[in-house]
């Protein structure tokens, strides 16, 4: 799974499409959803990349619901997109100086609330180790999990010195999906 910044491409296509459109003499009003089109929404977002699909986007439709900055070397983040009802984990490497063997391993747990009890949904588990060859604000992230109403999601990290995903991990607390 390819994992860098982007998606700007995306904005100009809706650009260019509207500047043809209004140059052979139409009108085009275009929505903030149809401007922003994502490709997946709750259960479907299900082990998909938020940026594949258009999740990632906008400070209106996108959030950091959870974020922990370690010895300003790296940082977790728990993402939450409204427009997709999803979430993922993000990894952002500050510092160029941290030990290039560390694996960093991000882990997204969702529950669902069912029978009046929460019961395990979906987990996703990836590692961060050779994804961020930026390391000046290089990210890399996590497969989605859902993040629609009745949802709630906490992420998970921890740190190895293999590519085996490590034997404890700590964790932020649970936050709730749906829209704000």
């Amino acid at each position: 799974m390819k994992r860098h910044a982007g998606g700007a491409w995306r904005r100009r296509a809706s650009v260019l499409v509207a500047i043809v459109a209004i140059a052979v003499g139409g009108a085009v009003v275009i929505s903030p959803q149809s401007a922003s089109a994502v490709g997946c929404s709750g259960h479907t977002c299900n082990g998909r990349d938020p940026e594949a699909n258009g999740c990632d986007t906008g400070p209106t439709q996108t959030r950091t619901r959870f974020s922990k900055t370690v010895d300003d070397m790296w940082t977790y983040q728990l993402r939450h997109s409204f427009a997709c009802l999803s979430m993922w984990g993000r990894f952002i490497r500050d510092d160029c100086s941290y030990p290039s063997p560390v694996h960093h391993w991000l882990r997204v747990d969702t529950q669902i609330w069912s029978l009046n009890e929460w019961r395990p949904y979906a987990t996703q588990v990836d590692d961060m180790w050779g994804e961020t060859s930026n390391c000046n604000g290089g990210t890399a992230w996590t497969p989605m999990v859902p993040g629609q109403e009745n949802t709630r999601s906490r992420l998970g990290w921890g740190t190895n010195v293999s590519s085996s995903p490590p034997s404890s991990w700590s964790y932020s607390g649970w936050y709730n999906g749906g829209r704000p």
